[in-house]
């Protein structure tokens, strides 16, 4: 054998290996995260089996074909509007508002195993509803501690009491609350909206 064939061999060889590597190369974008999951499996505290999960916040990672998994989350903002009517105040009287908030799934290293355990595989339109849900759960509380006049003199007050209320909830789903706005408080439902 010539050294030149023996010199073609390693030189294809070598290039199967680095095409071969970055075909399998999971590359984690600006406003996401990387879950491989499907490696090993270990055992909790309990002597129940746990499957093994690593999460990539930047750059990239070999992903070993047929052995793991790879699922992206997005980290970008999203808009949420709430239409809420017939939601009673303390004095009995039912309102109608409406709310613009703004969520997104959290990059807190504390938090992100919420965020997998309950977000992951779902769509932007599962995780809009799940914050709708929540936010409009804590302001049907916020109101009902308040009267219709409170409410139509300072919006901000209740503005900061949702987002208190809401706080502990979003965090346990994985989300942070970026943002909250009242855009519009009215007299019985669907009333001037």
């Amino acid at each position: 054998m010539s050294i030149f064939l023996v010199t073609a061999i390693v030189l294809g060889l070598g290039l199967v290996v680095v095409v071969g590597w970055y075909s399998h190369r999971a590359t984690c974008g600006p406003q996401e995260i990387l879950i491989f999951t499907g490696r090993r499996e270990y055992l909790d505290n309990q002597g129940h089996p746990k499957l093994y999960a690593a999460l990539i916040r930047v750059g990239s990672r070999l992903r070993w074909p047929l052995i793991d998994r790879v699922d992206r989350l997005d980290l970008s903002s999203m808009p949420v509007r709430i239409q809420a009517d017939a939601v009673r105040a303390s004095c009995g009287e039912e309102l109608s508002l409406r709310a613009q908030a703004v969520v997104r799934i959290t990059a807190d290293p504390d938090q992100l195993p919420f965020a997998v355990e309950k977000l992951l595989g779902i769509g932007k339109p599962e995780i809009r509803q799940v914050a709708k849900d929540i936010i409009l759960s804590a302001l049907e509380e916020s109101i009902a501690e308040m009267t219709a006049e409170d409410l139509q003199a300072d919006l901000s007050s209740l503005e900061l009491k949702v987002m208190k209320s809401a706080e502990h909830p979003i965090y346990t789903a994985g989300l942070v609350l970026d943002s909250l706005r009242l855009t519009g408080a009215t007299d019985g439902p669907k009333a001037g909206l």
